[in-house]
């Protein structure tokens, strides 16, 4: 692997999301790459080993970025790629383009859960435990609404019939990274992070919160392009979700977990107010549920 001495550095600035991460193009011996970094997070090694390890995976057709050192100090180095956020990607994408991102969505996530057992008693309470931890947050943040979202799926925790195995751990718009021209098919998955507890849901529920709701692209004026590529995408991860024999309920229940787990570091007003507009629907929704 490249060593991280001796090397110079132009940062740059990625904004989109919300991880935290920092990222320079660094200058090697053996070429240019992405330095990746976090300091002071005791997390950033897991998602570093989580990365490293996802190499090895088929993820459906889809790719991980090379990791190119050793963690140390806080960082490591990556392959820089030439792709862009699927968030961002809609804009100017082909129906077509959008057919093949569909496809390897579905094989990565027919992948994840035909690897996947029941759900055990062990995490039955890691949930139970995570819940518990929001529920501290909420009380802080003093919104009604928060505190009835987490006490909804408190209530109903043990009635989700779900199972547990690999995740991504935040599968969003900001990290499945689709290319720039039209003739390169390949897909990336970046930012891998370790959940609260594992399972296939923790994704699906994430990326339906993008989705459907439009979290990660409501500071953008969406073009008409994106409107009619999003809503492909969005009805062909429906007829996923179906095959997949993944309740409704169950589905909005995993992305309410996921907006709840987002909104203690959600800073801008605008996508605050959006969220809390998400948390607000599912919860509403949640009247008609039948498990």
């Amino acid at each position: 692997m490249t060593s991280l001495t001796d090397s110079s550095l132009v940062e740059i600035n990625f904004d989109l999301g919300q991880s935290g991460s920092k990222f320079s193009i660094v200058s090697t011996t053996s070429g240019t790459a992405l330095l990746k970094s976090r300091a002071g997070d005791s997390r950033f090694q897991r998602q570093f080993e989580k990365h490293f390890a996802a190499q090895s995976r088929s993820l459906g057709g889809m790719k991980a970025p090379r990791v190119l050192s050793s963690y140390r100090n806080d960082e490591y180095l990556m392959e820089i790629l030439h792709a862009v956020p699927l968030g961002l990607g809609l804009n100017r994408m082909s129906l077509d383009q959008v057919g093949v991102i569909s496809v390897k969505i579905s094989n990565y996530f027919h992948e994840i859960f035909s690897a996947a057992i029941q759900a055990d008693d062990e995490c039955l309470q890691l949930i139970s435990t995570k819940l518990e931890l929001l529920d501290e947050v909420m009380q802080r943040k003093d919104y009604l609404l928060y505190s009835k979202a987490i006490h909804l799926l408190f209530n109903a925790r043990n009635l989700v019939n779900f199972n547990q195995g690999w995740n991504h751990g935040d599968f969003s718009f900001e990290n499945v990274l689709v290319p720039q021209s039209g003739s390169d098919s390949n897909v990336y998955l970046i930012d891998f992070l370790d959940s609260p507890f594992d399972s296939p849901m923790i994704d699906l529920g994430r990326f339906w919160l993008d989705l459907n709701y439009g979290w990660w692209g409501n500071k953008f004026t969406p073009s008409a392009a994106w409107r009619i590529n999003n809503k492909v995408l969005r009805d062909n991860f429906l007829e996923l979700v179906a095959s997949l024999k993944v309740p409704l309920p169950a589905l909005y229940y995993f992305t309410l977990l996921a907006s709840l787990r987002i909104l203690p570091y959600t800073k801008n007003p605008v996508r605050l107010a959006h969220l809390k507009s998400s948390i607000g629907d599912i919860v509403k929704r949640s009247e008609e549920w039948q498990f």
